[in-house]
């Protein structure tokens, strides 16, 4: 009833399955009844993307973010076996520490999805994330991996560049570390400078963090999606956050801040020597050059 009152533009639903397969096709139903046409279940044009459509396309439409089967292009058995996804991991322990893994357990871990439950998943299918080289050779623009707040920094540091050409490509989503039991955020900017689109935060916390995501998205009438740079678009970008110096037409802007006045700034207390000595404090938030 209120996707769409504050903006028309797409929402997706992130669907953690922990279903069998009776009640994964009870659950495909439920969608299908509830969300009716706003669903999207099927390509806009039929025809298997090369690039995704632009949210402008997607208006008023829902969209699932799961795990599929195949490709849309694969005609489907009516059940399939799966990986569960570095996101999913974390029920089980730490996806961010190194550990020995068990091959019996592995075996275990692999669920069956529904074919019913698998149609639904058009432009969002939960892929595992098996390096840039992988995805630069294999992936599709309809295919999203999660990253943990500590991964993506990672990837940042060691790879920004090819980061941000990955990001170009497809959608990418990071999320706060499982070790953040105050459920406390990490800083978003550090994400949006990788271009990653879906950075999820604890929106319970109140603080700095919520802070900067509210204000950012305020630049375009908080509709939920901004426009990323071209030079963050383009599939053939050397933008990297940790050097951004070496992208060609490289130029620092210089900001000028000019405070024209200060009223009705009350006093420290009601003595009569009491004075007024305020200051203006500016921060900035981007590449860490920036700060």
């Amino acid at each position: 009833d209120y996707a769409f009152k504050v903006s028309e533009f797409p929402v997706i639903v992130s669907l953690e399955n922990h279903c069998c397969l009776e009640q994964q096709t009870v659950m495909a139903n439920h969608l299908r009844q509830i969300l009716g046409d706003m669903l999207l279940t099927a390509p806009l044009d039929g025809q298997i993307p090369e690039r995704l459509p632009s949210p402008q396309q997607l208006r008023g439409r829902i969209l699932l973010k799961a795990k599929k089967s195949g490709g849309l292009e694969t005609r489907l058995d009516e059940t399939l076996a799966y990986e569960a996804s570095d996101e999913e991991e974390v029920a089980d322990g730490d996806p961010e520490s190194p550990t020995l893994k068990d091959p019996q357990a592995e075996e275990n871990k692999k669920s069956k999805l529904s074919r019913e439950l698998s149609d639904l998943v058009v432009y969002c299918k939960n892929v595992r994330f098996q390096g840039f080289e992988q995805a630069r050779s294999n992936a599709t623009c309809y295919e999203i991996s999660s990253f943990s707040e500590s991964k993506a920094k990672r990837l940042s540091k060691e790879a920004g560049a090819e980061f941000v050409r990955y990001n170009s490509q497809q959608l990418s989503r990071t999320y706060p570390s499982g070790m953040r039991t105050d459920s406390s955020n990490y800083n978003p900017q550090d994400m949006w400078s990788t271009g990653c689109q879906i950075v999820a935060l604890n929106f319970q916390t109140a603080g700095l963090e919520m802070d900067l995501n509210d204000g950012f998205f305020r630049q375009n009438g908080s509709c939920g999606l901004i426009l990323k740079p071209d030079f963050m678009r383009d599939a053939n970008s050397r933008f990297s956050p940790e050097k951004p110096e070496e992208r060609p037409g490289y130029k620092p802007l210089r900001l000028s801040i000019q405070v024209i006045s200060g009223q009705q700034l009350p006093k420290v207390n009601m003595k009569e020597g009491s004075i007024v000595d305020p200051l203006v404090r500016v921060e900035i938030f981007g590449v860490p050059i920036d700060q």
